[in-house]
């Protein structure tokens, strides 16, 4: 049972990781028009790439 509910929590990291690294990307292509902020969407987006990044490489490196 506790073997299942670790492999539960990898599926859960890299899920999670993966849509973070999809929404971060998604800041860089947002049009610069809508608002004319697009270094703030930039800045954003490298923050949430990096954290899903972080997410995914911890569910691929734990061995648990």
């Amino acid at each position: 049972m506790n073997e299942d509910n670790n492999r539960d929590s990898k599926i859960g990291f890299a899920i999670g990781g993966f849509s973070m690294l999809g929404l971060g990307a998604g800041f860089f292509f947002f049009p610069e028009g809508v608002f004319g902020f697009t270094s703030v969407f930039a800045f954003l987006g490298c923050i949430i790439i990096g954290s899903g990044t972080g997410l995914v490489v911890a569910a691929l490196l734990s061995k648990e």
